[in-house]
């Protein structure tokens, strides 16, 4: 499965990282694109060709995506 993980390295006080989130998720042998919240526009995911779509984030990284 291809994910891509939406991350906002400032959320939680950065407390997570997109690499251990991402680590996490490697381990289930998907295959993980990051981007920086701040790079997810509309066309960017829409070409990701992402069989699922992860955000990690707060409030307003979740409603902005």
């Amino acid at each position: 499965m291809k994910v891509l993980l939406i991350h906002h390295k400032g959320a939680g006080g950065g407390a997570t990282s997109s690499k251990a989130i991402g680590d996490a998720i490697v381990g289930r042998d998907w295959k993980v694109k990051r981007l920086a919240a701040k790079k997810a526009d509309v066309t960017t995911v829409e070409r990701s060709d992402a069989d699922l779509i992860a955000i990690a984030g707060g409030d307003g990284t979740v409603s902005s995506v």
